[in-house]
């Protein structure tokens, strides 16, 4: 809780003391949890807009601008999203759908939710999780940390994905 507390205190310092072109620090952040009793998995990935706009199209800008993302670029970015982000159990991936988005004040913060229902989690289950955003523009220097919350199984786990390690594994 106190790294998540401290992922977003940097969010909120970066938008605040930087305009969005000018902020030094290339990273999402993500936080995956799974509720037994809906058996869902739900997936809230925060990301630099003005990082992440350009990788998905030059028209999201304007969208974004306008606090409004179209059914394209919502694709757009749900594409984006099962090409740099999975999630495996069991050998079977996740597919994703954006169930909500927030852009934050300055809109220099895009949040986006997925989730995924009909999971049932048990001991000896495989979890493998690989995120690989933002890799390809800006290599060494971006960073994808992720807080994972599988109660009973996994209360508080972190992981950070960097370029040489974008793959994470546990068995429950």
């Amino acid at each position: 809780m106190r790294k998540l507390f401290i992922l977003t205190l940097l969010f909120v310092g970066i938008s605040i003391n930087y305009s969005a072109a000018d902020h030094p620090i290339k990273l999402t952040s993500s936080m995956i949890k799974y509720d037994a009793k809906t058996k869902s998995i739900r997936v809230e990935c925060k990301v630099f807009f003005d990082d992440f706009a350009p990788v998905i199209s030059a028209s999201l800008i304007k969208s974004i601008n306008q606090s409004n993302l179209t059914k394209d670029d919502l694709r757009r970015i749900e594409n984006y999203f099962i090409e740099k982000y999975k999630i495996t159990i069991n050998g079977k991936t996740l597919p994703w759908e954006i169930k909500s988005y927030d852009i934050a004040k300055r809109e220099t913060i895009l949040t986006l939710v997925f989730t995924h229902s009909n999971i049932t989690l048990n001991k000896g289950d495989q979890i493998h999780i690989e995120n690989a955003l933002l890799f390809e523009v800006f290599g060494d220097i971006q960073s994808n940390w992720m807080t994972l919350r599988f109660p009973p199984f996994l209360k508080n786990e972190y992981f950070e994905c960097t370029t040489f390690n974008q793959k994470y594994s546990h068995t429950l």
